[in-house]
């Protein structure tokens, strides 16, 4: 298991870039409920499958509204 302040880091950080006025969708949530179907990272390294990376764009495209500003 993942020590606390590594589990803390991503919601922090998404946390000050919306205090920052920034948008940040919620890719976390949605990387992970994607896992329980199929491989959302490559086994070997930090870089999304297909999958995941189609994942990420289907979460950012549901914001893309708010993201043009």
């Amino acid at each position: 298991k993942k020590p606390q302040a590594l589990e803390n880091r991503y919601h922090e950080f998404r946390a000050a870039l919306e205090r920052a006025g920034l948008i940040a969708p919620d890719l976390l949530t949605a990387l992970t409920a994607g896992k329980a179907i199929e491989p959302m990272f490559l086994r070997t390294d930090t870089h999304w499958t297909p999958a995941g990376a189609q994942r990420a764009a289907e979460t950012l495209a549901a914001h893309a509204p708010a993201l043009k500003g």
